[in-house]
């Protein structure tokens, strides 16, 4: 599994929001990060795709999705989706 600088930052970005929140509570986000991130690896195909070869996993218990493409020999996690934010304004972080 890869994962983009741009979701890096997704990430930092989250982390240190809910720690600000509630401190204790970027755990809880991480650990279910990786919860996501397990299940991508275990069947990518089982995330519907919404753009071609592009695909979303819902993070539960936040409002959080893994915006993530299925390479030859691996996964690209692209983006960290915040919920609330403009519908497709993650598409810019794609490269091909």
């Amino acid at each position: 599994m890869h994962i983009s600088a741009s979701a890096e930052s997704d990430l930092a970005e989250a982390r240190e929001w809910y720690k600000r929140i509630r401190p204790g509570l970027e755990i809880d986000l991480e650990l279910c990060i990786e919860a996501a991130t397990q299940r991508i690896l275990e069947n990518p195909l089982a995330f519907p795709e919404i753009l071609p070869n592009v695909h979303k996993a819902i993070i539960k218990r936040f409002p959080y999705a893994v915006i993530f493409r299925i390479r030859k020999n691996h996964i690209e996690i692209e983006a960290f989706f915040h919920g609330k934010r403009k519908p497709g304004s993650w598409i810019g972080v794609l490269k091909n």
